[in-house]
């Protein structure tokens, strides 16, 4: 029985490393992507349950992060993605969130919490994000053409409130 124990431990540590190992950044370092998927037509379903289009955002380049509440690092870094939000040109940027809560109010209580307002949505069986999109760990954002193509895929938190960070990734 000890035996069981230690290797369901040893899978369950495993495991968790792969939806949590956002901290530290895998495979290529500045996320660029090949050929990356397009996404226009991608529905996200808001707080309120209704949905939107990636569409109805189309002219602009999307920073789509997602992230969940009970991850250290995604909530650590949603400050600097607020502070961006804030410096980015609106007629050329948008910064979008996209919780895999399973409860849209416990989301709308932590984005209060921190004075959070950039656009929010929510993934609670986490099947855009695991499904549709692949993302493995939290957070993860995605950088998005005008087009609706994925340019880039950044694993982990970042310094997004830092210009001179986010110019760089954001520079096609």
């Amino acid at each position: 029985m000890k035996q069981f124990c230690k290797g369901l431990s040893v899978i369950f540590v495993l495991f968790a490393g792969v939806l949590l190992s956002g901290c530290e950044p895998v495979g290529n370092p500045d996320g660029l992507v090949d050929n990356g998927p397009n996404l226009s037509q991608l529905k996200l379903t808001k707080l309120d349950g209704s949905s939107s289009r990636l569409s109805d955002f189309s002219g602009k380049t999307l920073i789509i992060n997602f992230w969940a509440t009970w991850c250290a690092p995604c909530r650590e870094e949603m400050p600097a993605l607020q502070a961006m939000s804030e410096q980015l040109d609106s007629n050329s940027y948008v910064v979008l969130g996209v919780s895999v809560d399973t409860s849209a109010d416990r989301v709308t209580g932590f984005l209060r919490e921190n004075n959070v307002s950039f656009q929010q949505f929510i993934d609670p069986k986490m099947e855009l994000a695991m499904s549709d999109l692949k993302i493995r760990a939290f957070p993860e954002t995605l950088i998005v053409s005008p087009e609706g193509k994925v340019l880039r895929r950044i694993l982990g938190a970042r310094a997004w409130g830092d210009k001179n960070y986010y110019q760089e990734i954001l520079v096609p």
